[in-house]
């Protein structure tokens, strides 16, 4: 029984390194994220409007 255990280690090792990977980088952009976003970058736009700033 320890033979076997010993022998799949690696493999389990694998696979929770992997898991553990997978799990930081789809918690990584909500931990990134901005919190507090502008509001006038975020707020909806249609086609033809004008926009709020203008720049000449």
């Amino acid at each position: 029984m320890n033979q076997l255990f010993l022998d799949y280690l690696p493999i389990v090792v694998f696979l929770a390194v992997c898991l553990g990977l997978g799990i930081a980088l789809m918690a990584a952009p909500f931990l990134i994220a901005v919190q507090n976003p502008d509001p006038e970058k975020v707020s909806p736009t249609s086609a033809g409007s004008t926009p709020s700033t203008t720049r000449a």
